[in-house]
Parts: C-alpha cells; structure tokens; sequence
C-alpha cells in the first residue's frame, strides 16, 4: 500500500494546486481563502473523469487561437495533446540528454579556467533564461539588419518555426550548473588519496581523469538529475512563452482559466517530467557503460 499511497499524493497535490486561482483571492483589500469552492471542483473534477467531461475545454472570443473556431467551441483535450504535448517533450529530451555529455568534460576542463574564460562564464551564470532569450533574438534581429542573412528564426509565426533558439535558451540554465558543480566536484576529487596513489603509480593524466575522476564524478551527476529535470520543466514555460512556441505550457494562459484544462495539463508536465528525468538516467547509464569502464 506504501507504493500506491506514495503516487497518490503528486496527484492530490497537482488536483490542489489547480483550485489555488479560485480558493485564494482578494476581497475588500483582505486575503481570502474558501476550501469548499476546491473541494467542489475536485470533486466535479473526478465524476468527470468517468464520463468524459474532464477531458473537454471551452474557447471563449477572448482566447480564440484558431481561424476554424469559433466562440463557444469546445473540443477533446486529446486534441491540444496531440499538438502541444510532443514539441514540448522533446525539446526537454533533446536538451537534457545534449546537456549532459557536454558539461561533464566541460567541468572537468573548467577546473583550470583562469582569466577571460572564468569571468565569461561567472557571467553566464549570472543571466536569468528570458534575458538570454531576448539577448539571441536581438542578437539575430542585428546580424539579419547588417548581413542580410537570417541565421534563426526569432519567433514561431505560421509556418517558420524558431527551433535553434529556444533550443539554446531551454540548455543554458541546466548546462551551465552542470559545468559549475562538475568543475567544484572534481576539484574536490583530485585532492582524494586514491588520485594521489594513482598519480604515485605512475598513470597518466587521462587515465586517471577517464578511469577515476570521470567514474566517481556520475554518481554527482544521478542525484542531480532531479534538480536538472526542473531547471527544464521551468525554462519551458519561458522558451515557449517568448518565442511563441505551440508547447504544452501554452495551454496554461491560452484559453483562461478552466480547472479540467489545468489540472490536464499539470498531468502532461508531470508526465514530461518523468520522461525527461528517466531519459537523463539512460543517458548517465550509457555514459557509465561506455566511457567509465576499466
């Protein structure tokens, strides 16, 4: 029963989280908060779930986003799941399994850095995902002003889907705290006795850092996997928002708010989530079967 109880509660939370815009509020200038108005909704939210009603949602004029709708349409939610929910999937994947064998030697090489190089990246880590965002836009809007040539698209608009640059964005945060902590967690290995007996030995410089530092250093990297999967899941909402990406996040301001809407979609981010965290385990899997072997 403790593995059943277990996965019950993300569920419970994700059902609770979704009423918090109609459970708090303000009233005459002080906070309100009314429980019932939650436990209604949940509740409608389950019978739902049985008949199919939880799987509906409504577009009013004001969230009109298709030309072939119209006010009032209402529509399966396996319909906006089948549009959304790969883009969003897969850009996760993609970045946090590319992540991963970059900023690992990166560390290790980081650890040395001195001068220009250390400073640009202490700046790096200074900059927040929508800053970045908007720097690489500029960045291609200046280069297309003076050259003529278009080297990304800045935004998704019809047919031209901007790919390069979200992609970029959505790896910054998690590749530069992977290449900082990596860096900090082989300084701190090096100074171990077994690297010191090895050096005593006589092996070298690579074998030592390929059999030792680079084996001992995965472990780190597996129990931050977790922190690595969020740092995604958060960027999303950025990447997708900024650069008008059709992504599941999108669907958390699209069409206003509908409790069944949200809490599916909660349930799609969830689910991206552990896609992209079991991804990041195959792809620390991998690493040790194919590089930290004796």
């Amino acid at each position: 029963m403790k593995p059943i109880a277990a996965g019950c509660i993300p569920v419970l939370l994700i059902l609770s989280v979704a009423t918090l815009p109609v459970v708090v509020g303000v009233e005459q200038g002080y906070l309100s908060f009314h429980p019932e108005v939650g436990v209604g909704l949940i509740s409608e939210y389950l019978r739902g779930v049985f008949d199919g009603t939880s799987f509906r949602y409504v577009i009013e004029e004001e969230h009109l986003f298709r030309a072939d709708v119209h006010s009032g349409y209402t529509g399966g939610f396996g319909e906006v799941l089948s549009k959304f929910f790969p883009f969003s999937a897969a850009m996760t994947l993609v970045c946090g399994m590319i992540a991963l064998p970059i900023a690992i030697p990166a560390g290790m090489v980081m650890r040395r850095a001195r001068g220009w190089v250390k400073h640009l990246f202490g700046f790096l880590t200074l900059i927040p995902d929508f800053a970045f965002a908007l720097l690489l836009q500029l960045s291609v809007v200046l280069i297309y002003q003076r050259t003529g040539v278009l080297v990304a698209e800045t935004a998704t608009f019809g047919e031209d889907r901007a790919v390069l640059l979200p992609a970029l964005t959505l790896l910054l945060l998690p590749l530069v705290y992977l290449v900082r902590q990596t860096s900090h967690q082989t300084r701190s290995i090096l100074t171990e006795d077994y690297i010191l007996t090895a050096k005593a030995k006589g092996l070298s410089h690579r074998l030592i850092h390929a059999r030792h530092v680079f084996r001992n250093l995965l472990p780190f990297i597996r129990a931050e996997l977790h922190y690595i999967t969020s740092m995604l899941l958060g960027s999303l909402f950025v990447v997708e928002y900024l650069f008008n990406l059709e992504g599941m996040t999108r669907l958390l301001y699209l069409l206003g708010y509908q409790y069944p809407l949200l809490v599916n979609t909660l349930f799609s981010l969830a689910a991206i989530y552990l896609l992209t965290y079991g991804a990041l385990q195959m792809t620390v899997f991998a690493l040790e079967r194919g590089l930290a072997r004796d």
